[in-house]
């Protein structure tokens, strides 16, 4: 079904959403296809600037040579769209959703952009061009191919990515970047130029010479932060680590390597029960802190993807998974695919994934005919292999009155654990 006016584009809303006459609002409705019409085309189609889609969700919408001026989104999302050729000028768009959507020779001009998520969202010749204001968005496992923020002052942004995607040509020019991170991204074909850079974070990530021109600043009292994983993966020039990151010791590469050699970590993927998050996020901050990579699916699991994907997949990524065994995990089917994923990881190499820690008995204490028919074979393997491993207790501090001190040795003992060269 093709729609190519303006009249009838919105024509066809009215017969789905609900429109505020006075207020020349769109609100609250769920826009998507007939099942026997299939995806919707709309082509020049041109939306002025006294509209308003308030809590509207496109879904499986093609827009083609579409101009959208002074349109105001505020809520809702897009959801397996597609832009191509089109422009947003002067356009608010707050708290709107983007998950897998296609944007091909797109501009957007003006306007803010703000408290938005870009999940699995795809940027080919895209232009963010003297925007207002880009705040609070996050682009998670995004593909850019020539897309390019220009003159734009972008703040709280989040650059993301927990799988490799080949695709990614970044532009950065004459932007002001305060408050951005860039979280396990590789950024060997993004390039900042002439852009105030300041206070911006840079973790596990990957930097080459040619990131930063020469053109670029950083205020002397707001240098960005910089991790020594992502010092480790780039080739960083010394002028870069001393302008933007306050590092001096151009031979600092080198010191880490040296360090770090010495107690090398393994990366840890966090199997949990939701109902146990409150010291599963403990456990997670004191091993963040002592400097363990973690994924804890609370934190870091990206939006707009299939649930077992995101486990299976990152389960195989960390070298180690710590299951929190409990009453509530080992009744979670969510935690035993976890597990199975684990365990079939561990038979594959040979090698010890599985990292138990229990904070209650249940794991000692269930027997094969307590599972539930239909799931025992599965559940009892992954049990059975949870009590071949020397599961540490943490039962002490599953209360929100704990010591910390005794904590800190416990985490001490796991950190010990989980280091790469301990025997």
């Amino acid at each position: 079904m093709k729609i190519s006016n303006s009249s009838d584009f919105l024509q066809l809303i009215k017969s789905y959403i609900s429109l505020d006459n006075k207020a020349r609002a769109f609100q609250s409705k769920h826009f998507e296809p007939e099942e026997e019409t299939g995806l919707k085309v709309f082509e020049r189609v041109e939306l002025k600037e006294d509209l308003f889609f308030s809590n509207v969700w496109f879904e499986s919408c093609e827009f083609r040579n579409c101009k959208f001026e002074g349109v105001k989104f505020s809520g809702g999302s897009f959801s397996h769209c597609e832009f191509h050729d089109c422009v947003f000028l002067n356009c608010d768009i707050l708290f709107v959703d983007f998950f897998n959507v296609e944007f091909t020779n797109v501009l957007f001009s003006g306007g803010t952009i703000g408290e938005c998520v870009f999940a699995d969202v795809s940027l080919v010749n895209t232009t963010f061009f003297k925007c207002r204001d880009l705040i609070e968005i996050r682009f998670g496992n995004c593909s850019f191919s020539n897309a390019i923020f220009e003159a734009s002052r972008l703040s709280h942004l989040t650059f993301e990515t927990l799988v490799d995607i080949e695709l990614r040509k970044l532009n950065f020019k004459s932007c002001h970047v305060e408050h951005c991170t860039f979280y396990w991204f590789n950024l060997d074909h993004t390039v900042f130029e002439n852009c105030s850079i300041d206070l911006s974070v840079f973790n596990n990530s990957r930097i080459l010479p040619t990131t930063f021109s020469a053109n670029n600043t950083t205020s002397h009292e707001k240098v960005n932060l910089i991790d020594l994983q992502t010092i480790l993966k780039s080739e960083i020039e010394a002028s870069t680590l001393e302008l933007h990151f306050g590092i001096h010791n151009s031979a600092i590469r080198s010191y880490i390597l040296e360090m770090v050699s010495k107690m090398e970590m393994h990366t840890v993927f966090i199997s949990y029960s939701f109902c146990d998050k409150v010291i599963a996020n403990r456990i997670n901050e004191a091993l963040k802190a002592r400097g363990v990579f973690t994924f804890l699916w609370e934190k870091d699991s990206p939006a707009g993807q299939r649930l077992k994907k995101i486990m299976s997949y990152n389960v195989n990524k960390f070298d180690k998974l710590l299951f929190i065994a409990s009453q509530n995990s080992l009744k979670s089917e969510a935690c035993h695919f976890e597990l199975s994923n684990g365990r079939k990881k561990q038979e594959k190499y040979w090698d010890l994934v599985l990292f138990p820690i229990h904070i209650d008995n249940f794991l000692f204490e269930v027997d094969e005919e307590d599972i539930p028919r239909k799931a025992r074979a599965e559940f009892w393997k992954n049990i059975e292999e949870l009590r071949e491993i020397n599961s540490l207790d943490f039962s002490a501090f599953n209360s929100a009155d704990i010591d910390q001190s005794v904590f800190e040795v416990a985490i001490d003992r796991l950190v010990k654990a989980l280091r790469k060269n301990y025997k």
